[in-house]
């Protein structure tokens, strides 16, 4: 009986064992989940990126702190955010940047949160105004902020895209990767 009951107790064990492990992700396949998320979002980015999905509360977090970031606002639906990733992830590459942020702000805008008016407010002075003349956060917008304040930003795509086309030349997709590549190595050499 005794017996039995040990190894019933054992097979419990396993049993438990087997099922919660890998139910705690490392940070690293955190890291690799984020990447993948963004890869399904954005597939034509270089799978060397440097985009790290951060929520609308990092987001607010990081434009009040005295820390570097720079934060890329996009999201899947938007042609011209695709163009932006694509040509600041090779910039990135390029300088070797390890981390750059990513923050889709569709479903906050949409429900016009808290959150949403805290980004709005902060980087009103760069928004373009609605209808009503309030600033709204337009995609695609690339911020570089340093202790709080906004340094550099890029908005849109690059001068001469077609709107309707929504395709950028060859020439352009490499003009927009310099603009990001002369502001990354600008902000990179601020901090040294």
């Amino acid at each position: 009986m005794k017996k039995k009951l040990f190894v019933v107790a054992i097979l419990v064990i396993f049993l438990l064992i087997g099922c919660t492990y890998g139910l705690t992700p490392t940070i690293e396949s955190e890291e690799e989940n984020i990447a993948a998320t963004f890869i399904e979002q954005f597939p034509e980015v270089n799978s060397e990126h440097s985009f790290v999905e951060i929520d609308e509360y990092e987001v607010v977090r990081k434009l009040r702190q005295e820390e570097k970031a720079i934060i890329f606002f996009g999201f899947e639906e938007c042609p011209k955010c695709h163009h932006v990733a694509i040509a600041l992830a090779e910039a990135a590459i390029d300088n070797e940047l390890d981390r750059i942020d990513y923050f889709n702000p569709f479903d906050i805008r949409n429900r016009n949160t808290r959150e949403y008016q805290e980004i709005v407010e902060f980087l009103a002075d760069i928004l373009p105004d609605n209808e009503k003349g309030q600033p709204t956060l337009n995609v695609p917008l690339v911020v570089f902020i340093d202790e709080g304040e906004i340094v550099f930003y890029h908005m849109g795509s690059v001068r001469g895209a077609s709107t309707r086309e929504n395709v950028l030349t060859d020439e352009q997709q490499t003009a927009l990767m310099r603009i990001f590549d002369n502001k990354i190595k600008q902000f990179v050499i601020e901090e040294d």
